[in-house]
């Protein structure tokens, strides 16, 4: 007993059994870096597993920390759980910078700096995936990102940053060509860190920003800004490619702007109407848009079935191929 005890003692403050404690969850490994936050393997006080964001800056957290109990008041089977949250103590933070958990290019992690855990998604996100989709696999993976939307919109809770990273993976398809169960993450955290930056109107993802968010214009934004990022995912999913390629922050904004995307070809494996239900998504207009998320979905719910079963595309992808010929499994991008 002694012997133990001296072990436990001996331990540093915010430790446990060597690896980093944060609140009540021991923290295994990093398996994610994003711009402004660290994404940890974690196990809860009963073993279970879980996963731990630390978000870097301390300046995010009264916003990050309402924007967290937003979400958590979310209770939806496509909406990814709020477990915990809370901001690293004095402890927490040392036992972080011991274990070496910040890149080379991001400040070490502070006191103060907000965290939240929530359930471990074991395939990572969408964006990880190239999915070559059947219209069923399509639909199936619409329906469980606008129902998730719907939910949180029907209680006053907007995304701002609806993306493939942003969507988790929680298990595969069960065969090729149809979705994997996923839900939604980071409701408004976009959000919450733009207005600790002060560019609070303007945060998003470029790529699947809306024409609203490029000029800063908060009072144009609401649920349909989360249906233009939609429709962007839908484009990608049905045609191979975004409907604004590149990665130039100054092109993408002139291009969701003023430009319009290539329109969709409605082959015999699309249903009829669908390219006009994804331009109605993309509209510049907000108000030419469906004002939420549940109206997209009825009219979603509402196209025909197309003639043919057809493997659309993966992203990078730019043939459709018929089923009765290739049936593709889903691939990890590397």
């Amino acid at each position: 007993m002694t012997g133990t005890h001296r072990e436990r003692s001996a331990e540093a403050p915010g430790e446990v059994d060597g690896s980093p404690r944060v609140g009540s969850f021991v923290l295994l490994r990093p398996v994610g870096h994003g711009g402004m936050a660290t994404v940890w393997e974690a196990r809860d006080a009963d073993g279970r597993p879980c996963a731990v964001k630390i978000v870097s800056g301390r300046e995010a957290g009264a916003a990050l920390v309402e924007e967290v109990r937003a979400q958590a008041a979310l209770d939806h089977p496509h909406v990814v759980a709020i477990l915990d949250h809370g901001t690293l103590d004095a402890a927490e933070a040392a036992s972080l910078r011991r274990a070496g958990a910040s890149p080379a290019a991001r400040p070490p992690p502070r006191a103060g700096e907000p965290w939240l855990a929530m359930p471990l998604a074991p395939h990572g996100s969408l964006d990880r995936f190239d999915l070559p989709l059947t219209w069923d696999g399509i639909r199936d993976l619409l329906v469980m990102l606008l129902e998730a939307l719907a939910h949180a919109h029907a209680r006053g809770v907007i995304h701002r940053d609806v993306k493939p990273a942003n969507i988790l993976v929680f298990d595969l398809p069960p065969g090729p060509g149809l979705a994997p169960l996923v839900r939604v993450g980071d409701f408004g955290i976009a959000h919450a860190l733009g207005a600790a930056a002060g560019g609070r109107a303007r945060a998003g993802t470029p790529r699947g920003m809306a024409p609203e968010q490029f000029l800063g214009d908060l009072a144009e934004q609401g649920p349909w800004t989360d249906l233009y990022a939609v429709g962007c995912i839908a484009y990608e999913l049905i045609a191979g490619r975004p409907p604004f390629p590149g990665e130039d922050f100054a092109g993408l904004r002139s291009a969701h702007l003023l430009q319009d995307p290539r329109p969709i070809e409605e082959d015999d494996g699309l249903p009829r109407g669908i390219g006009a239900w994804v331009d109605t998504l993309l509209a510049k207009e907000p108000h030419r848009r469906f004002a939420f998320a549940a109206d997209a979905l009825a009219a979603l719910r509402a196209l025909g079935r197309p003639r043919r079963l057809v493997l659309r595309p993966g992203r990078g992808s730019r043939e459709a191929t018929t089923l009765g010929f290739t049936a593709a499994g889903l691939r990890t991008v590397d």
